[in-house]
C-alpha cells in the first residue's frame, strides 16, 4: 500500500479500532512520544502531521513544544541552555502525564534529546564528564525515563539539513548550530547516546529522512504511535507457565522467586483464556505508619466479574496485573517487576506515590473457589504510609466511591468486632489472618480448606 490515499485509509481504520476499544478498555494513562534528532530532519513537520491526524480522528493529543525557541539564555552551546530546555519540558510533561485529558502526549525534544546534547557538550569541551554523568543519571531515573514510551530519533545528512535550512531564507549566512562541523559532531553524539543509553528506554526508533519525503516520514511515525496505543489497550500482562506452589498461603522467602520461575508476557485476552497459566497480581495493603489502621476499598460492579471473588466485597488491598512496561530494566527480575507494578498501580488507582526500594512480598495467596481465582495468585506487600499526609483520589472507573463502604475508608485492625461487620473477599480474609494474625472472621476457615488445582 504505497499510495497516499491507501496509507491514510489504513491509519484511519486503525484509529477507528482504537476508539472502539476505548469504550470497553479506557486508557489508564497517556502514551508519551519523544521526537528528537538532527535539525531540519523533518521532525517538526512529522509532529504537526501526527497531531492533526490524531485530533481529527478523535484521539486526544497534545504537543509539548520545543523550548529552544523561547529559551532566553543567549549562548546555545552553554550547558545551561540544554538544561533549561530539559527542565522546562519536564515540568509540563509531568503535569500532563497525570492528566485524564489526553491519550497521547508528543514531545518536541525531551529527555533523549538532552542526553544527545550532553554528549556533544562533553566532546567539545563545554561540560565535564563527571557533570554529564550526574545529569544523565537524573534523566535515566525510573521516574523520568519511565514516562517515555517511544523515542523517534530523526536523522538527515549534514548537507541536506543545511539546504533545507536555507531553502526558504533570503540569506546564506550560517547560524551557530547550522554548520557542517557542528552537525557532524551532533550526529556522532546521537549515535553514542543511542549506544550508551538507548537500552534504558522502551523503544528508540531511527528515521533517516535524507531521501524520505514528508508523507512517508509522517506515515511511519503516525503508524508507530497508533501501534503503541493499541498495545496499551490490549495490554501484555505477566504470567507463569506453571507453578509448583501448592498451598493456599505460601510465605515469601529468598527461594520463592526461583520456585516461581521466569515471568512471561502476552496479550491479556490470550493469557486470560488459558486456565493453565498463573497470573501474579501484586497487591499492597496500605497501613498507617503511626497506628494499626489500614485503608479498604470496593470495586465498582461494572469493573469486575459478577461471579468473581471481589464482586460487592470489601478489599483490604490495591494493585493489579503486571505489565510488560513494568520490566523497565528488561532483565526479568520478578521482584523488581512486582515493585514497579505496585508503584504504577497505586498511582493509577489511588493517585498516591510510593517508593518500594527493596521491599519484598509477605505472602503469596492462591485460592480456587471459582474460575477467576484459579487463574490468579496474590503477591502481598504491606506498604506503610502516613495517613495524615496521604490524599487519595480513587480511579472512579474501577473503584467505588459511592457504595456503602467507600474506597478510602480507614479501619482499625485492633477492633475485631468492627471487622466482622465487613464482607471481605477471600484474599482479604487470608491477609488478615496470615499477615496481621487476626482470626475468627466469618468464612476464613473455608478459604484455607480449598483444594488447589495446580
Amino acid at each position: 500500500m504505497n499510495d497516499r490515499k491507501g496509507k491514510i485509509k489504513s491509519l484511519e481504520a486503525q484509529a477507528a479500532q482504537i476508539l472502539e476499544a476505548k469504550k470497553s478498555v479506557p486508557l489508564r494513562r497517556p502514551i508519551v512520544i519523544e521526537f528528537c534528532g538532527m535539525p531540519k530532519s523533518g521532525k517538526t513537520t512529522s509532529i504537526e502531521s501526527l497531531n492533526i491526524f490524531l485530533r481529527r480522528n478523535k484521539i486526544r493529543s497534545t504537543v509539548i513544544a520545543e523550548r529552544a525557541a523561547v529559551n532566553k539564555i543567549p549562548n546555545k552551546i552553554d550547558p545551561s541552555f540544554n538544561l533549561w530546555n530539559l527542565t522546562s519540558t519536564l515540568g509540563e510533561l509531568l503535569e500532563k502525564r497525570y492528566s485524564e485529558e489526553y491519550d497521547v502526549i508528543i514531545l518536541d525534544r525531551g529527555l533523549f534529546d538532552a542526553l544527545c546534547w550532553l554528549d556533544w557538550q562533553v566532546v567539545n569541551g563545554y561540560l565535564r564528564v563527571s557533570e554529564r554523568e550526574k545529569f544523565a543519571n537524573f534523566i535515566l531515573s525510573d521516574t523520568l525515563r519511565g514516562t517515555i514510551d517511544i523515542v523517534y530519533l530523526f536523522d538527515v545528512d549534514e548537507k541536506t539539513a543545511i539546504y533545507r535550512e536555507h531553502a526558504s531564507l533570503l540569506t546564506d549566512k550560517r547560524g551557530s548550530i547550522m554548520r557542517e562541523a557542528v552537525l557532524s559532531e551532533y550526529k556522532k553524539s546521537m549515535g553514542r547516546a543511542k549506544k550508551n543509553y538507548g537500552k534504558n528506554f522502551r523503544s528508540v526508533i531511527d528515521i533517516d529522512t535524507t531521501n524520505l519525503d514528508q508523507t512517508n516520514s509522517a506515515f511511519l511515525t503516525t503508524k508507530g504511535v497508533l501501534d503503541e496505543v493499541t498495545n496499551l489497550l490490549v495490554e501484555k500482562i505477566g504470567y507463569f507457565p506453571k507453578t509448583t506452589l501448592s498451598e493456599v498461603v505460601s510465605k515469601y522467602t529468598e527461594e520463592t522467586a526461583n520456585i516461581l520461575g521466569g515471568l512471561q508476557f502476552n496479550a491479556r485476552p490470550i493469557v486470560e483464556e488459558n486456565e493453565k497459566l498463573k497470573q501474579p497480581i501484586p497487591i499492597a495493603v496500605l497501613k498507617d505508619k503511626n497506628s494499626n489502621r489500614v485503608i479498604i476499598g470496593q470495586k465498582r460492579d461494572e469493573s469486575v466479574d459478577k461471579k468473581g471473588p471481589e464482586y460487592r466485597r470489601q478489599i483490604l488491598y490495591f494493585g493489579g496485573h503486571t505489565r510488560q512496561e513494568d520490566d523497565l530494566q528488561n532483565d526479568g527480575n520478578i521482584e523488581s517487576i512486582f515493585r514497579r507494578c505496585l508503584e504504577r498501580e497505586l498511582r493509577e488507582e489511588l493517585n498516591i506515590p510510593v517508593s518500594l526500594d527493596e521491599d519484598l512480598p509477605k505472602i503469596i495467596i492462591q485460592t480456587s473457589n471459582n474460575a477467576t481465582s484459579r487463574k490468579h495468585m496474590a503477591v502481598v506487600f504491606v506498604v506503610e504510609v502516613d495517613f495524615s499526609t496521604t490524599k487519595l483520589r480513587p480511579n472512579k472507573v474501577e473503584l467505588s466511591t459511592d457504595s456503602k463502604v467507600k474506597t478510602g475508608t480507614i479501619i482499625n485492625l485492633d477492633d475485631v468486632e468492627q471487622l466482622k461487620k465487613y464482607k471481605f473477599c477471600d484474599w482479604s480474609k487470608v491477609i488478615l489472618k496470615d499477615v496481621f494474625n487476626i482470626d475468627g472472621l466469618p468464612g476464613t476457615e473455608e478459604v484455607y480448606q480449598q483444594e488447589l488445582q495446580i
